[in-house]
């Protein structure tokens, strides 16, 4: 049987006892990593391993060998709180207790990692009381094994071979790494060909220098080797455990990182294993392909040193679905926009016309084609000819800042990749809708990943994420790439419930019952807050607004966080892309749903919106606001309309908010609201237009739209502009971030570093 399962697991105490304690800051972070570890026992219990291979660095040591327990009975007490005095001296309460563990050795196992390792490797044999008496356990292995044990219904573990590290890790972490690195994959391989079912568990703490008042000291390199080792743990990413913390590992006294290198041979060894196994010969397999990995503690320190809680499980390759018109790989599913998709095989894929390669000085990405440009700088110079039409001038808006424009995406010769998404369903759920008359509610469809909304699954959640379709409707392409994005923040294992609100229209064919809008501008455009088609309804008159049903998700999932349901949530995002943007940050206006007090915090996060609803009549002309000229309001009379602006034309549901347009634009400007903007959505022609040489993917190209900006960046930050000046106020009202690489590309920019922080890391 294949090495079934992986983790990695804290022996801190703070993670083991979040009550240790008191500080609201430190006992946030604790309770984090507690939650993290017993989901990450949990899913480690539930591989049902025949034995457990743990890696110790607080066991029997010997200088330079790694150490094999041989003893068949293990026995120990862990006390827990002795960490309080060396983080807050010795003054601070005292708070110990014992907890204690015992367990069983497969010698058997024992005796074969022997007899294979010792050929190439340091290893030795470990025997004590000539095996009469139990060998000793410490907190090293009891804390992080008790994550396991109690895991299961009779708190009982599989047999055990112990691993104890050698005393070299101290200072020479980063010069023996190679070799755990090899010790790793020779132990991979001979666990790939056992007859059992095995897990390997690494016991670990991570840097253990972010205070300055302990005897390890403070050192500048602990959060970067944190952040370094989280990011591998979370994709398994080789150069950030082998080239980032290995460069840091020395400086920072992370006690059990010698076992990470040599859990990455073994995951990268059981790998190829099954390629051969597949019948494609010798080929090395790329990690993410035969394995997930799932980041269920982000790394955090609730006192002066770091921990994370991993879980490494073997895909099932045929367990995934795809959503419709996304390109299914043997791994995963690339996103609509990636169209013909080239698949990578190790978890990422290229757009069509690109292929897999690694850039010098970057890593994995996509090039262009043999025979195409293989690289183009990012920016192009604003007067460089090229395929952009001059716009029409009395339509033209204010420049961006800067003298450089990015290239639009798609035009330069490489592209980020694509991480696959895999969801194991498309699971759409129906949330009623109040109507009139009563018991006649109107409903609306959603994808969820948890079961409808306050469903128990949903139990762990600690973030919500709305995550929002744009012009294309494609709720599950934008459902996956949710999740996907979740599980690349840490967020797997049900810690993220992600929602995809899917707004129909008559080409979707909605059934009866199920609400929908019927396209038409502005009386039926969802995106705009419009109300629903009539004939939608029983009585052929009801009607929703779709603002109303973005604020019926947010009641529904503060009505679960109330009641019970949903105990851990945290944080509620509504995330829009495209047209998806425009609805957010429209709805984030005229919503109902106070700012604060929630029993969660919301964020509204509009992503490449093709345009926003401006507060005024004035845009921006030649550096400053002011009305645009003469000639082009009578040419562009409704520019100040809804939904560009505010002036005319509201929806019925923003017509009737309470206070008025003053009161909203009040509450808006309380709002958590973060504008996502891709450096590269830059093109300002549709392929339909001669002579345009980039796809803007719909870019709206009204007088209206062009009075804000030739394209969505340009838009984006005039808007933003707009926002400081009219609300005055300091600090800045809102934010706004820039993903560099990325033009209009929701997979992408979910899964971008500037995503994942404005998303699920706030």
């Amino acid at each position: 049987m294949p090495l079934v399962a992986a983790a990695v697991l804290p022996h801190g105490d703070f993670a083991f006892d979040p009550s240790l304690l008191s500080n609201p800051t430190s006992r946030a972070a604790a309770d984090g990593l507690h939650r993290g570890s017993l989901l990450a026992g949990r899913l480690l219990a539930d591989a049902a391993p025949d034995a457990i291979v743990l890696t110790t660095p607080h066991g029997l040591q010997t200088s330079w060998d790694v150490g094999i327990y041989q003893n068949a009975a293990l026995q120990g007490v862990a006390t827990v709180g002795r960490d309080l005095q060396e983080s807050f001296g010795p003054a601070s309460p005292r708070k110990l207790y014992p907890v204690s563990l015992d367990g069983q050795t497969d010698a058997g196992l024992a005796q074969q990692i022997m007899d294979v390792l010792s050929a190439r490797h340091n290893v030795t044999l470990q025997r004590g009381w000539n095996g009469v008496l139990p060998m000793p356990l410490h907190w090293g292995e009891v804390l992080a094994l008790s994550y396991v044990a109690n895991a299961s219904a009779a708190h009982c573990l599989p047999p055990l071979v112990t691993l104890g590290l050698p005393l070299s890790r101290y200072n020479l972490s980063s010069a023996v790494a190679t070799g755990f690195l090899q010790l790793g994959r020779d132990l991979g391989r001979l666990l790939e060909a056992s007859s059992k079912r095995v897990a390997l568990l690494v016991s670990t703490d991570l840097a253990h220098t972010h205070w300055r008042n302990t005897s390890f000291g403070f050192s500048p390199h602990a959060e970067p080797f944190d952040a370094a080792l989280g990011t591998w743990a979370a994709r398994l990413d080789a150069g950030a455990l082998l080239r980032d913390s290995a460069a840091l590992v020395d400086q920072v006294y992370s006690c059990g990182w010698l076992g990470l290198p040599m859990l990455h041979g073994a995951l990268e060894a059981a790998a190829e294993a099954e390629v051969r196994k597949a019948g494609q010969g010798g080929k090395w397999s790329p990690l993410n392909a035969s394995w997930a990995a799932t980041l269920t503690a982000a790394p955090a320190h609730p006192t002066y040193y770091g921990m994370l809680a991993a879980v490494f499980q073997r895909r099932r390759r045929d367990a995934f679905v795809c959503p419709a018109n996304t390109h299914r790989c043997a791994d995963g599913c690339a996103p609509v926009e990636a169209g013909a998709a080239v698949c990578c095989g190790d978890g990422t894929a290229c757009a069509s016309g690109y292929r897999c390669a690694d850039r010098p000085s970057f890593g994995p990405a996509c090039v262009r084609a043999r025979g195409d440009r293989e690289a183009a700088p990012e920016f192009i110079p604003e007067a460089a000819p090229g395929p952009r039409p001059e716009p029409v001038p009395v339509l033209a808006a204010a420049e961006a800042p800067g003298a450089a424009v990015p290239l639009p995406m798609g035009t330069a010769g490489w592209e980020l990749r694509y991480h696959l998404c895999r969801a194991g369903a498309l699971p759409l759920h129906r949330l009623a809708l109040p109507a009139a008359p009563p018991g006649q509610p109107l409903l609306f469809p959603y994808y969820s990943n948890l079961g409808p909304v306050g469903h128990h699954a949903a139990a762990s959640a600690e973030v919500a994420l709305l995550v929002q379709h744009g012009s294309g409707r494609n709720a599950d392409d934008y459902f996956c790439s949710g999740v996907q994005a979740a599980a690349m923040a840490g967020l797997g294992g049900g810690r993220a419930l992600v929602l995809a609100p899917r707004f129909m229209e008559p080409a979707d064919g909605p059934p009866p019952s199920v609400v929908w809008w019927n396209g038409t501008f502005p009386e039926g455009c969802w995106r705009c807050g419009a109300e629903s088609d009539p004939r939608a309804s029983r009585d052929g008159r009801s009607t929703v607004s779709s603002f109303a049903v973005l604020d019926a998700l947010l009641d529904a999932l503060g009505a679960a966080k109330t009641s019970g349901a949903l105990p851990s949530l945290r944080r509620v995002v509504l995330a829009g892309h495209s047209s998806g943007g425009q609805i957010v940050q429209r709805h984030a206006i005229f919503s109902r749903v106070p700012p604060r007090p929630q029993p969660f915090a919301v964020r509204h996060v509009a992503a490449n919106p093709s345009s926003y609803a401006y507060f005024g009549p004035e845009r921006w002309r030649g550096g400053r606001l002011a009305l645009p000229d003469a000639a082009a309001r009578v040419r562009c009379p409704d520019y100040d309309s809804w939904h560009w602006g505010l002036a005319s034309r509201l929806p019925p549901f923003a017509a009737s908010t309470p206070g008025g347009t003053n009161a909203a634009l009040a509450l808006f400007a309380a709002r958590d609201v973060v504008y996502l903007q891709g450096r590269n959505d830059t093109c300002d022609c549709n392929p339909t237009t001669a002579g345009c040489g980039c796809l803007s993917h719909g870019l709206e190209t009204t007088c209206a739209d062009e009075l804000m900006g030739r394209f969505r960046l340009m838009r984006g930050r005039l808007y933003y502009a707009q926002l400081q000046a009219h609300f005055n106020a300091s600090p800045a009202v809102h934010s706004m971030v820039e993903v560099p690489n990325v033009g209009h590309d929701h997979t992408l920019m979910w899964q971008s570093t500037q995503g994942l922080d404005a998303i699920f890391r706030w």
